[in-house]
């Protein structure tokens, strides 16, 4: 199985580089949190450096572009060279392959079938799926299309989706989107969705979402279980995974990502209610506008008779 590596990985934090380089981006990573210009001092202070060598990286960092000085104010601030570098790891990254890696760990990780879904011209859409350790059965194969207020998946789609976009599709479904306003508040603050036999009897889903740099819900991923609900510690787990992907898509919540960070091992380089119960889920609040529209194969067909999947 192939392995997305981040700067931020243990396996590169274990290899020699060069230090001064490393000291240099501080600067750049300090301007990045800061939120908006800052003062030669409190760019020293922020990036752990001494205000002189500060300011001779700062000095090169604007001749070459990465950043920039106001000339009246003095102040410093991330540069036009950062935009350009930016918008090319944008247009190099495949979303849809990592959506579909983390799919693969979570899945070994917890042993539970887990599907990939994004949102088609149908609605909800099954692209990939991969059957757990224990087979479930069900008629859902990929390429089936998911109800909103009733599958997991569907959930989060309609809380992370404009009313403008989900709004036929709910009304296909005998309901309006003031319907689910409650339930969408209850997923975003959780950060999942969870159902149990709302849409195929017998099988219980949890999906979360897995978002890119403009917070948009490029995917979702769900993981699926036949008689007893997804445990919480599953649960959970499909919340960093979807958190860790979704930072490598450029998604940034300075909660979040400490969170993520603490979880790294674990994470590994590798309309209705929710089933009538109140959870005690651990997540974050994430807001979505539009959809994903690249399709890929799954790698792994199934004949009819022993499809795994849910919802």
């Amino acid at each position: 199985m192939r392995l997305l590596m981040t700067v931020d990985d243990k396996n590169c934090s274990e290899r020699r580089g060069i230090q001064s380089v490393e000291r240099g981006l501080k600067i750049i990573q300090a301007l990045q949190k800061s939120g908006g210009p800052m003062s030669l001092k409190n760019l020293a202070a922020a990036s752990g450096l001494p205000t002189s060598n500060c300011h001779r990286y700062c000095v090169s960092f604007v001749k070459m572009g990465y950043l920039q000085q106001d000339a009246r104010s003095g102040l410093y601030d991330l540069g036009y060279r950062l935009l350009e570098a930016g918008l090319a790891v944008m247009r190099r990254t495949d979303t849809i392959s990592i959506a579909s890696e983390t799919l693969e760990n979570l899945v070994e990780k917890t042993g539970q079938t887990g599907l990939l879904s994004i949102w088609g011209e149908r609605g909800p859409t099954i692209i990939r799926w991969i059957a757990g350790s224990a087979a479930v059965r069900t008629s859902l194969t990929t390429g089936s299309i998911l109800p909103l207020s009733t599958s997991a998946t569907g959930q989060v789609f309609l809380s992370y989706l404009a009313p403008r976009e989900t709004k036929l599709f709910l009304a296909t479904e005998g309901k309006v989107f003031t319907d689910c306003n409650e339930l969408c508040e209850k997923i975003r603050k959780a950060g999942v969705a969870q159902v149990s036999g709302m849409h195929i009897p017998g099988l219980s889903a949890a999906a979360a979402p897995i978002l890119d740099a403009f917070g948009v819900a490029t995917s979702v991923l769900t993981l699926i279980a036949a008689k007893k609900a997804v445990t919480a510690s599953n649960v959970n787990m499909l919340i960093q995974y979807t958190q860790h992907a979704s930072l490598k898509l450029g998604w940034h919540d300075k909660k979040v990502s400490k969170q993520v960070s603490r979880n790294r091992e674990q994470v590994s380089t590798h309309c209705m209610g929710v089933d009538g119960e109140e959870r005690n889920l651990q997540g974050t609040s994430i807001t979505r506008e539009s959809e994903a529209e690249k399709f890929k194969e799954p790698i792994c067909n199934r004949g009819k008779n022993s499809l795994q999947g849910g919802r």
